[in-house]
Parts: C-alpha cells; sequence; structure tokens
C-alpha cells in the first residue's frame, strides 16, 4: 500500500524528454503516483520524439551549479535519484555534495546511450563517473548494455547477471547493484532482475509475464518508483518488489490499453490494493529455491503456538488439531527430547504439528511440518525438507516476503503481527485486517494463517477476512481456563469453516 509523505525530499536529476516517457518528467510522475513530492534539477534537454533520439544539449554548467545549490539548500533531500548527467562539472557537483551528505541515499540509472545506441556520455565524462560517482551509490540499476560500458566488458553475454552485478559491487564499491534482465530476453523467458546482498549472497526478482516490444520508460521508472518508495521509509529488497508490481501493472496496460508503447503512470493507480497476484514478481535468493511442499488437506483452523510439550496432549484433548511447537533457549538434548516426545504424542492423537525452525530434528523424528521465518529460510536445507516430505509453513511481513514465500509453494503461508503484540520482538508494525484481506487474494490456493495480537474480540473479524487459520500464542498460554478458551475459539472456526472436509493424517 502507498503511504502518504507530505514532505518527502526526493530529488530527481536528469534530462528532459519531450514526449515525458523517461527523464525527469517521468520521474515526477512516478512521484506523483507513489503520493511523493519531489523536486527535479534539469541536466540535460533532447530533442526526440515517440521514433528517434536526435539531440542532447547539455544544461550550462554554471546554470545546472544555480539549479542545484538552490534546491539542495531549501529541500535537503534524503534520497537523490539521477539519470543522464551530461557534464563532468555535473559529476563533480553531485559527488561533493554526496561526500558531504553520506547519509543521503543516492540511486543513479546509469543511462549512457539511447535505446537505439547513440552514447549520452562521452569517454571523459563516462570515465569521471566511474571513479568519482559510482562510489557513492548506494543503488546502482544498470541493464545489461550499461554494465558492459561500466565494465568495459564487450563479452559480457556469455557471462551469469548473478557474476556480472558482484563484479559491478566489488570493483566499484557500490552498496547495491540491481542488474535489469529485460535486455537478456529470448524466446520463452521472462526477464529476471538481480539485487546484490552481502558477499556473493543476492535477490533474483522475475516478472510473471514476458511483454513482448520496447515498452518505453522502464529502467526511468523503475528507478524513480524505487527511489520514491525508500523515500517513504521501504527497505530496499521491499522497495524493489513493490516497483517492480506497479511496473508490471503499467506495462500491462500500456500493452492492452494504450496507443503507444510505454509506461504513463497517469493516475493514483497505486492507491490501489496491491492483490493481482500476476502483477507480484516471483522472489528467490537461491535460483534452485523453487520447491513444492506436502499441502494441508483440511483446514488449518484454530492453531495454537506453544512452548512446550505438555501443552500438547492439553490440547489434543480438548480438539485441537493443529500445533506449532515454539521451542527457545534449550540445549541440544532437551530441543530433541522435547520435538521426539511431541510427534509421539502427535501421532497418538493424529495431529498436525509444526515444528518452529528446528528443522533438522524434525526430519529427524519425521514430524508432520516445519514453520520457518525469513531468516531461518536462509539457513535451512529446503531441499532436505521437501525431500523428507515435511509441510512447510513461512512467516511473512511484507510483500518482498510474501512474493519470496509464494515462489517456494508452502504448505501455508502466515502474516503477522496482525494487531499488536509483545510475545516477541517484531521489527514490523501491526498488519492489519485490510493487509490480511490483500494477502488472502495473492496467496489464492495456498492456506493462509493470521498470527499477532488476536485473542477473543478479534477472532470474528480476522476468520471474516478468509483465512484457513488462526494462530495465538498468549491466547492460550496465558490463559485462567483453557477449556473455556479453546471452545471459544473452536466456535467462531466451526462458524468460519462451516461445514468443509477434515481428514485424517
Amino acid at each position: 500500500m502507498i503511504k502518504e509523505n507530505n514532505k518527502a525530499n526526493l530529488l530527481v536529476i536528469g534530462g528532459i524528454d519531450p514526449t515525458a516517457h523517461a527523464g525527469v518528467l517521468q520521474d515526477i510522475k512516478v512521484a506523483n503516483y507513489f503520493k511523493v513530492d519531489c523536486a527535479a534539477v534539469i541536466s540535460a534537454n533532447t530533442v526526440q520524439n515517440d521514433r528517434d533520439f536526435m539531440m542532447l544539449n547539455a544544461v550550462d554548467d554554471a546554470i545546472f551549479y544555480e539549479q542545484f545549490t538552490a534546491i539542495v539548500n531549501a529541500h535537503k533531500p534524503q534520497v537523490i535519484k539521477s539519470g543522464v548527467l551530461a557534464s563532468v562539472a555535473q559529476i563533480k557537483m553531485l559527488s561533493k555534495f554526496l561526500q558531504a551528505n553520506p547519509q543521503v541515499k543516492y540511486i543513479c540509472d546509469p543511462v549512457i546511450a539511447t535505446s537505439s545506441g547513440g552514447m549520452l556520455m562521452n569517454a571523459d565524462i563516462v570515465s569521471v563517473f566511474k571513479q568519482q560517482l559510482l562510489p557513492l551509490c548506494y543503488l546502482l540499476t544498470p541493464n545489461l548494455p550499461e554494465a558492459a560500458i561500466l565494465l568495459n566488458d564487450e563479452n559480457i553475454n556469455q557471462k551469469a547477471p548473478v557474476e556480472i552485478a558482484h563484479t559491478l559491487k566489488s570493483l566499484y564499491g557500490i552498496q547495491y547493484v540491481l542488474l535489469k534482465g529485460g535486455h537478456a530476453l529470448v524466446e520463452n523467458q521472462r526477464g529476471c532482475d538481480y539485487l546484490t546482498l552481502a558477499s556473493q549472497e543476492g535477490v533474483h526478482y522475475q516478472s510473471k509475464a514476458v511483454y513482448e516490444g520496447n515498452i518505453r520508460g522502464t529502467g526511468c521508472a523503475l528507478a524513480s518508483s524505487i527511489a520514491a518508495l525508500m523515500t517513504q521509509g521501504e527497505e530496499i529488497t521491499e522497495a524493489i518488489c513493490i516497483a517492480k508490481y506497479h511496473l508490471s501493472q503499467q506495462m500491462d496496460k500500456a500493452v492492452n490499453d494504450l496507443p503507444q508503447l510505454e509506461v504513463r503512470y497517469l493516475s493514483y493507480y497505486a492507491q490501489d490494493a496491491m492483490d493481482n497476484v500476476s502483477y507480484l514478481p516471483e522472489v528467490s535468493y537461491q535460483k534452485t529455491e523453487h520447491k513444492k511442499y506436502p499441502q494441508m488437506y483440511h483446514p488449518i483452523g484454530f492453531y495454537p503456538v506453544v512452548d512446550h510439550v505438555d501443552w500438547l496432549e492439553k490440547l489434543a484433548k480438548l480438539g485441537v488439531r493443529t500445533i506449532q511447537l515454539r521451542l527457545k533457549d534449550l540445549s541440544q538434548d532437551e530441543l530433541g527430547t522435547q520435538i521426539k516426545k511431541a510427534n509421539s504424542v502427535a501421532k497418538a492423537y493424529n495431529l498436525s504439528l509444526f515444528i518452529n525452525d528446528h528443522w533438522q530434528l524434525a526430519i529427524k523424528h519425521q514430524c508432520f511440518g516445519v514453520h520457518l521465518g525469513q531468516e531461518d529460510l536462509d539457513a535451512a536445507n529446503l531441499h532436505e525438507i521437501a525431500q523428507a516430505g515435511l509441510r512447510l509453513g513461512i512467516s511473512t511481513h511484507n510483500y518482498v516476503e510474501l512474493a519470496r514465500a509464494l515462489t517456494l509453494k508452502p504448505s501455508y503461508i502466515a502474516l503477522g503481527p496482525i494487531y499488536p503484540t509483545t510475545t516477541k520482538e517484531m521489527k514490523f508494525n501491526e498488519q492489519g485486517l485490510d493487509k490480511l484481506r490483500i494477502w488472502r487474494k495473492l496467496c489464492q490456493e495456498t492456506p493462509l494463517v493470521a498470527i499477532g495480537g488476536i485473542f477473543e474480540p478479534q477472532m470474528s473479524d480476522v476468520w471474516k477476512c478468509g483465512v484457513d487459520g488462526v494462530a495465538v500464542v498468549s491466547y492460550i498460554t496465558k490463559t485462567q481456563d483453557l477449556q473455556r478458551a479453546v471452545a471459544t475459539a473452536q466456535d467462531f472456526e466451526q462458524i468460519a469453516l462451516g461445514n468443509r472436509i477434515e481428514y485424517s493424517i
């Protein structure tokens, strides 16, 4: 969802495209789309139309200096996004400001050449650009031809995107590189963008659709979308995910609704709920992550999360069918003992038992399933979990985590915290029922579990969002009357789920 921001402090620098399909005019439209005000500094005027690029005229350096100084003194930008930079003096001026203001996040879309191959930067400008500005980038967003110029590599098409992106990152000391994959498209394949993280780690963002034809303005729009979202406080991985969602939406409109193939960002489409899963990119941290896990054969229903094996039999005797065992601060021997005992109880009472985090022990003791948070996904061997036939539940809190979870095809996805919770320290604010309804649409056939701050007064409203399960912690572990608490929760479940057919494990 798009956030209101009255003073966004976004500055865009670039050329004037008379068609407004790229450059600062596109940047301003995109920022407006995301409800972000932005200031603009003009680096060049161009002569072009929808078909041809004829000329670039650099703004006089003195005028550029006056523009830039006036804007940065008044607006104090938090994020700066640049497109074409048309002189050595422009680059030096920007780099001097960034060196003096390291708190400013600089997003560089390296517009070096036109799509028809004409150079917008001469060799001297490119050289200074590489030496003085690239090391100051928070995020660099090159396509393949631009990466080839920056690396002086004529054989770049023979290299893997991961290698190219990390070479750029290490060579210039850039914090993040997002290598755009559209120029690498071949028949029946989809472009995959790749974001570098620490060391050789990274994130793959793959759009679900392929759009034929040269749709104008996509690279500029993606970079300025990310800039606008980061101005609003989004983390980089989330900003890219949301930006790609809306770019896919706009490309779809360009192909189906508009006479020209360009992304226009004409209206506040971004106010609409992000509930169309066809626009949400597939996200993976490893190219081998694509798995499919056994599915649940009955609604998950009322889903207690407990911290000791002794809870299992008490809850099972009250008719609870799905339980998560979340064990913390125990030795390996104690963990093994509790999980082994828990699995024995689960089999005796026909429970769907999920083990939180400890996937190796869940595999060892042949448990029903394992539940992993996002950090645990990074460390877990997902192939082993799938091979062992365990169900997999995944926690999510934002769109990039949801996109990653959907890419993995888990047994269920959890969203939380729905309401404020003190059970554990959370870096995410409450998600609320509106987000829960959106998640329900995006998850489609994948079961969705709501968790976080849910007690008796909230249960009816949560179930009405169409979820398949309601997970609770304190509602069970801190109740004074366990039998009543379970019976009440089961009443809400029965009303919500109606006559769905159950099964035996």
